[in-house]
């Protein structure tokens, strides 16, 4: 197997920092840098099945979900999209969201989402610089704010907003011409944080599909 050094490429974001340091050696740069991305060089090259990418937030992230591959493919997408985050920094308080806190049906996520009120009927869980978290695919989440995050995600970019805080263009259209599958987004069990590596507690969430009824070809 080749080892291969990996270019970076800059991706601002209006949640991202303008100061990386240490995690990027350069100083303070003019506007928000939401993530870094590690890519093959040779831009010709056949693209990784993954994507690492460093995520720096001073502010929340969208609420979120990626399809599972069966949903993927009924979009003309190859396969879904699971990703996990490693917690390379953490200030107090810091937290993210896996799937939802209690179960809902269609018409409730509907009015739920629909409401701007998604951030309420979320899972949301406190974690610290080491932590893990796994999402798979077709679970709701969120990063909030204060983080720096290792994500290894399978490479896709079908990415279905619920919820963005007023910056972008919710793009899960609930539709009556939406496909009919309907994903609905809450843990079979809560589970607790476990201690993992170091001390550092290792969070788990096992979900069933989860997503909403997206317009074809949103993205």
């Amino acid at each position: 197997m080749a080892i291969e050094r990996a270019f970076m490429r800059v991706v601002r974001k209006p949640w991202g920092s303008s100061d990386l340091l240490p995690w990027r050696a350069i100083p303070p740069v003019d506007g928000a840098v939401g993530e870094l991305w590690f890519e093959r060089a040779d831009s010709h090259a056949p693209e990784t099945a993954l994507l690492l990418k460093l995520v720096f937030t001073t502010q929340p992230l969208s609420i979120q979900v990626h399809p599972d591959d069966a949903f993927a493919r009924s979009l003309g997408q190859d396969h879904g999209k699971a990703e996990a985050w490693y917690f390379l920094s953490a200030r107090p308080g810091a937290q993210v969201a896996i799937g939802l806190n209690g179960p809902l049906t269609p018409p409730q996520l509907r009015t739920v989402i629909e409401d701007r009120c998604i951030a309420e009927r979320i899972q949301w869980c406190d974690v610290l610089k080491g932590d893990v978290v796994c999402i798979p695919a077709g679970t709701i989440h969120a990063i909030g704010a204060g983080l720096v995050v290792a994500e290894i995600q399978r490479r896709s970019d079908v990415t279905f907003r619920l919820f963005d805080y007023g910056r972008t263009r919710v793009n899960c259209m609930l539709t009556r011409r939406s496909p009919q599958r309907k994903w609905l987004p809450f843990p079979r069990k809560r589970r607790r944080a476990r201690r993992g590596f170091a001390g550092h507690s290792i969070i788990r969430s096992f979900s069933r599909s989860a997503s909403c009824l997206p317009t074809r070809g949103s993205r």
